[in-house]
């Protein structure tokens, strides 16, 4: 099949009337959204940090707590997946509004202080797929681009469309609105600046390879900033009607591609900074001069100072500011983990060449001895490993002789277990997996004998007797009766109990298993039992269920997170084993009188570990 005869049957299958120019541009550009869309922002103010994590779910954290102040979950974020989204104007107590741009056609507008959505805008897989979007000034107004060459306004309100703009022969992939006045930028290759109540256009003097990457105004109103997707520049506007020029005012090389920026202007109006995130991690900041000018300058205009930043972690969205103001010498970054991120905040004002960050891991704040993080570092909420510790050490509260029996205590305690002491050297990872297996033998061996004893004590549990139990108590609220009935571990009555569960009480005892798995984790071999049965048992009567994507989105998220490693434990089963196979062959062969030698050269075989004959 020809590239032609596979355009038509696709634009035939979907009913599309287009040449394929038009779709393959369509295709295009649709590939670029997904490639440069960013997940993560700062708020207007540099208070609030926002993530919108792969299952469509909305985190809200409070950067000066350093906090996850609230989860925003749509009812149908499992079938959809984000496009593009932006962040109203917020203030001190209102965190403003939050539109979220779906793939099936829909805008989602949440109330970020009420937590609940406000207005969804489009109707499901019939509206056309936003490829950005941009509150008006105000907040009363919303402009939703799309692929099909226009920009329609929106009263949020009450969602009705107020108000239609052509953007030229080419979809719109970013916008940027202009915070002093009702003015916004809409760009694909090019930049347009668009007036919102006249449609009136200016088109600045400048392409973009393979389309968009970042596109920002300066809180005054009067800078511009735009990167493409493909070149490392930075493009510097003016974007005042009365400019004079079209052209860019500053042409910066950077040394990534761009998936961030952010830029503002000093109090006295004279100096502009820029901060540029890179996609593979690091980052840069400008410090250029306001007030240019190029007949002063012969043409050539001078940036002051140019910062790197780098970094280990991948940094997520930059912010030139503070969480307390604006106009403060420094920068908020956040670094590490979407899911749970740190926050960095970076003085600007030094003269350094780079500033390098350090990891979450380091102490201290110094970086690298050529510039130093600032103290007032803040670290979001995150998971300590093994063999980590936080960044507070909790106080002693006590005499002496509380340290000195709590001393003794874990001195008695750690003699019955395995110590590699510094005389006998460290333990090899062969011993510390036969001591891990024989602490979980033991611990087997346990709970066998004490299941035994209960055993004796009293007859088993029935499934006649488990649904009543249950039954009684999802209806009184007796958390102590559920969980004796949670405790019998026999898979036919679990299974049985199950399957005569009434449906009116189904739902709620998933409920109350997913809330005690996600409490604590390590009853996972238990509890899955248990929901694996009322899942399979119930499936018929679940699907009618009209919010139970909604009821169980923390259920699904925790199997995600759960699996996500599977696939990477499996292969590295696999590699020990046949690691372990080989160490056990070798030993073999030394003890029955082989020189070290000969096992060596015997390796370079493949020896099969059985041989089966059939008969």
């Amino acid at each position: 099949m020809t590239s032609t005869d596979f355009i038509s049957s696709v634009t035939s299958q979907y009913q599309i009337s287009m040449t394929s120019t038009d779709f393959i541009s369509s295709v295009t550009s649709q590939y670029q959204i997904s490639m440069t869309s960013t997940d993560s922002t700062f708020g207007s103010s540099g208070q609030t940090f926002a993530h919108i994590s792969n299952d469509s779910r909305l985190h809200l954290w409070d950067v000066a707590s350093k906090k996850l102040k609230k989860s925003y979950v749509d009812r149908n974020h499992l079938t959809h997946s984000f496009t593009c989204y932006s962040w109203s104007k917020a203030s001190k107590d209102t965190p403003g509004l939050f539109a979220i741009g779906f793939s099936d056609g829909v805008v989602v507008i949440w109330d970020l202080s009420r937590g609940v959505v406000a207005k969804t805008i489009g109707t499901v897989n019939e509206s056309e797929v936003p490829t950005d979007v941009i509150f008006s000034n105000d907040s009363q107004h919303i402009f939703v681009s799309t692929n099909q060459n226009q920009i329609v306004q929106y009263e949020v309100s009450t969602g009705n469309e107020v108000n239609s703009l052509k953007t030229g022969k080419k979809g719109v992939l970013k916008m940027a609105m202009n915070p002093k006045v009702d003015v916004f930028a809409a760009a694909s290759s090019s930049i347009k600046i668009i007036e919102a109540a006249s449609g009136r256009k200016r088109k600045l003097e400048a392409s973009f390879s393979g389309g968009i990457s970042t596109l920002a105004f300066s809180p005054c109103g009067r800078f511009l900033v735009a990167s493409s997707a493909r070149t490392r520049e930075l493009l510097v506007f003016d974007a005042r009607a009365d400019a004079g020029s079209d052209e860019p005012i500053y042409v910066l090389p950077v040394r990534g591609i761009l998936t961030g920026v952010d830029v503002r202007t000093t109090a006295n109006k004279e100096t502009i900074h820029v901060l540029g995130v890179f996609e593979d991690s690091g980052g840069c900041i400008f410090e250029i001069d306001a007030k240019y000018s190029k007949e002063g300058t012969k043409g050539v205009n001078s940036v002051r100072r140019e910062t790197n930043i780098v970094s280990t972690q991948p940094i997520i969205c930059g912010f030139l500011g503070s969480s307390s103001s604006r106009d403060a010498a420094s920068a908020l970054l956040a670094v590490g983990s979407k899911a749970n991120p740190v926050f960095r905040s970076i003085d600007i004002s030094s003269n350094q060449p780079e500033i390098v960050l350090q990891d979450n891991s380091a102490s201290g704040n110094a970086v690298n001895g050529s510039a130093k993080v600032g103290s007032d570092t803040l670290f979001a909420p995150d998971v300590l490993g093994p063999h980590e510790m936080g960044g507070v050490k909790r106080p002693i509260i006590g005499s002496d002789n509380d340290e000195e029996e709590g001393t003794q205590k874990r001195a008695k305690k750690s003699g019955s277990m395995i110590v590699a002491s510094g005389e006998s050297g460290e333990l090899s990872l062969e011993a510390r997996l036969e001591s891990l297996s024989q602490s979980l033998a033991q611990l087997e061996d346990r709970a066998d004998r004490d299941g035994a004893k209960n055993t004796t004590k009293g007859a088993a549990p029935t499934s006649d007797s488990m649904v009543t139990l249950i039954d009684q108590a999802l209806q009184s609220g007796d958390d102590g009766l559920l969980e004796q009935c949670l405790a019998c571990a026999d898979s036919d009555v679990v299974e049985a109990t199950a399957r005569r569960l009434p449906t009116s009480r189904v739902v709620m005892f998933l409920r109350k298993l997913v809330a005690k798995f996600e409490k604590r984790p390590s009853r996972g071999a238990l509890l899955t039992q248990w929901l694996s049965s009322l899942l399979r048992h119930h499936t018929a009567y679940l699907v009618t269920v009209p919010d139970l994507s909604f009821q169980l989105a923390g259920l699904s998220q925790m199997l995600e997170q759960r699996l996500a490693s599977y696939s990477k434990l499996s292969s590295l089963a696999g590699r020990l084993d046949l690691l372990m196979s080989q160490v056990n062959y070798r030993s073999n062969s030394i003890g029955n009188g082989e020189s070290a030698a000969a096992v060596g050269r015997g390796m370079q075989e493949v020896v099969p570990m059985a041989v089966y004959q059939e008969e």
